[in-house]
């Protein structure tokens, strides 16, 4: 046989990590690496909770896990997330399998298997020479006291996901706390979320930054420092409360409670007792400092959430589309 003379060849083989088991059905599905997405291989995503929940969790050995449906949170998928030990799926307005962020804390569950790929390249040697000056930059970041803006102080707010998780949480000492991208909630920003102790990142498009949702709980971390002297007031609140038979309405999307002149459940245990009314759900959760207040019924998961955010008010408390909020009513009225 003759021999191919030069130019050398160089094989340079892909490797994917992931962990993967073929399913007992027709489908193969696979869980990636952190920071990566079903579209990073050219694989579909797993496009519903009942597939998610089931064969593509038994299939990765996930089957065990809690699992929860987060929808308008940010993400659209099937993920793991790591550091809460969760199966999460959820859908999110405006996010798709192209766009749908990656966490250096979420694995993503794929319809499918990564293919190794070959390639042959062609290896030519050029030396180029660089002349490089250094210099050193030192960023200056706060932590504002919470309830304030960055733009009260006329300081910039923090501009990226990869700057909040990495050097500005840093320079402020919040090590090795849990991170969350969280986008449609109100705000723009880098948020210490005091209460559920995480450090969130999330884009609003249409809040500009002096709109921001600014509340007691959650303190913005600012690319500057304030110049400006703070003052800290504090209240002190009282709140009464009475024991007795309780009938309760399920309001239709969109609407509160005092909006329609109904009194709001004001305890957990009240709220997971009003399941006996609505029919069996998926599950009950206390989620606190998610910009609510008050007790939920998420159609789309099919389960109740209960939660307390600081500064949230009647007039104030979030809603969403998949969202019913569960209102105290005057013994007269029936649950829908």
């Amino acid at each position: 046989m003759s021999r191919v003379s030069a130019p050398m060849f160089r094989v340079a083989v892909v490797l994917v990590l992931f962990a993967v088991k073929a399913a007992s059905g027709p489908d193969a599905y696979s869980k990636l690496q952190v920071n990566m997405r079903c579209r990073d291989f050219r694989i579909p995503d797993v496009t519903s909770q009942h597939g998610c929940f089931g064969e593509a969790a038994d299939s990765v050995g996930l089957g065990s896990r809690p699992k929860l449906q987060l929808d308008h949170m940010g993400f659209t998928g099937c993920v793991f997330n790591t550091v809460a030990g969760i199966l999460m799926f959820g859908t999110s307005t405006g996010l798709t399998s192209e766009n749908t962020p990656a966490f250096n804390s979420w694995q993503y569950l794929c319809n499918g298997v990564p293919t190794t790929t070959t390639s042959a390249t062609h290896t030519t040697t050029a030396t180029t020479v660089v002349s490089l000056t250094a210099s050193t930059t030192t960023a200056l970041y706060t932590k504002l006291e919470a309830g304030a803006r960055c733009s009260d102080y006329k300081i910039p707010d923090v501009g990226s996901k990869a700057e909040c998780f990495s050097t500005a949480m840093s320079i402020v000492g919040l090590h090795s706390i849990p991170t969350y991208r969280l986008d449609y909630l109100g705000f723009s920003g880098c948020v210490l979320n005091v209460a559920a102790n995480v450090v969130m990142y999330g884009v609003t498009p249409g809040v500009p930054r002096e709109r921001n949702r600014a509340l007691p709980m959650w303190q913005f971390i600012c690319n500057g420092i304030p110049t400006t002297t703070t003052t800290t007031t504090s209240a002190t609140v009282v709140t009464t409360t009475s024991t007795s038979t309780k009938q309760y309405v399920k309001l239709d999307n969109g609407l509160r409670c005092v909006g329609q002149h109904l009194q709001a459940i004001s305890s957990k245990e009240a709220c997971f007792a009003s399941k006996t009314f609505i029919g069996p759900v998926a599950g009950a959760y206390d989620l606190n400092g998610l910009g609510f207040t008050g007790c939920i019924f998420n159609a789309a998961s099919n389960t109740l959430l209960y939660g307390v955010t600081p500064g949230a008010t009647p007039e104030t408390t979030l809603t969403m589309q998949s969202w019913h909020y569960i209102c105290e009513a005057s013994p007269h009225m029936m649950f829908p």
